[in-house]
């Protein structure tokens, strides 16, 4: 089976100024770099992130230090009279296509979500978070019916400490039995992952920083479960 594109979503809480959309974006950074080297060393495709995030939090990472020759990082002007085509335009066969977006409910979200194989929250296990996912789910959930095929949706836990809380597991198991995919295991909170945004490239690339060793199996792990659910019929 040809997995021709994929698009993760950023999403950041309702006040822009609010401390937790710095925080949120961050994690997005963290999933589509991490998801773009794993493609790279594992899974031998073509990883494409399309940043459409007024932040440019992936092209300022990719400006750092030079990119694997086979991660490209598209930083074009897109918005939502063109988000569509751009997305179009970078679908090939071989590719993975991360598109990077926006947290807040918008038209250019809705239309990047209808081109998506797979979408994918990032959140921190709290109620708040949860709360603003699951109106992302029904956005997708629209987004099925006025297209008429199916869009995958799964939950990422970011900046997760090492013990698992129970506010965290009560959180996972009510999404779950609400139907959302969690991702397995959740990225947890590592100063390796931080780094990226200092040192640019990627986790076997940059200054030790930490436990590396557990910071890439973590890493590995992640895309590989991204993947494995993409490959799913």
């Amino acid at each position: 089976m040809m997995i021709q594109r994929s698009v993760n979503e950023s999403l950041s809480l309702p006040n822009s100024h609010h401390r937790g959309a710095a925080t949120v974006s961050r994690s997005w950074t963290i999933m589509s770099i991490g998801l773009s080297g794993k493609f790279h060393y594992r899974y031998f495709r073509l990883p494409y992130n399309l940043d459409c995030d007024p932040n440019r939090c992936v092209s300022r990472w990719a400006s750092k230090c030079p990119l694997p020759d086979r991660i490209t990082v598209i930083s074009d002007k897109v918005d939502e009279s063109n988000i569509v085509s751009a997305i179009q335009t970078h679908d090939r066969a071989g590719r993975f296509l991360i598109v990077d977006i926006e947290g807040l409910i918008s038209r250019l979200m809705s239309r990047a979500i209808s081109q998506a194989d797979l979408v994918v929250t990032p959140m921190r296990a709290t109620t708040l978070d949860v709360k603003i996912g699951l109106k992302t789910a029904s956005l997708i959930a629209s987004s099925r019916d006025t297209i008429n095929r199916a869009i995958k949706h799964a939950v990422a836990f970011t900046m997760t400490r090492g013990i698992i809380t129970k506010q965290h597991r009560s959180i996972k198991r009510s999404l779950q039995e609400q139907g959302v995919t969690v991702i397995e295991p959740p990225l947890m909170e590592r100063s390796a992952f931080s780094a990226l945004f200092t040192y640019g490239g990627g986790l076997r690339s940059m200054p030790k920083q930490g436990r590396m060793d557990k910071a890439i199996e973590n890493a590995e792990l992640f895309a590989k479960f991204v993947y494995n659910l993409l490959l799913e019929g």
